[in-house]
């Protein structure tokens, strides 16, 4: 039976001083958790979507794409995934936006 428990909030080595997983070695260990997806979440950046989802897919995991963005100038931080009605193009619009309308502290 597989494991009904899914990591939402997972950072990659593209989280810069934050992610520790690295891509190429993650999905090893999710495996012999017995799960059958995973989401990467790295802070701000999708720079790591398409090698994650490769790799997913490559080895029978299902790729969940989000990202962590910071939508305030107080440190408030807000997880987004992709579903159906946000697509990958819509996701990088909201990254951009976050980058562009953001005061810096």
């Amino acid at each position: 039976m597989k494991n009904k428990f899914v990591h939402l909030h997972v950072h990659s080595e593209y989280s810069l001083l934050d992610g520790l997983s690295r891509i190429d070695l993650m999905f090893s260990h999710i495996k012999t958790l017995g799960m059958d997806a995973l989401a990467i979440t790295d802070h701000g950046v999708m720079y790591g979507c398409i090698e994650f989802y490769k790799k997913a897919l490559k080895e029978g995991i299902k790729p969940i794409i989000g990202m962590e963005g910071y939508i305030t100038n107080v440190n408030l931080k807000k997880v987004i995934i992709i579903d159906q009605d946000l697509t990958e193009k819509r996701l990088l619009n909201i990254q951009k936006a976050l980058f562009v309308h953001l005061p810096v502290p």
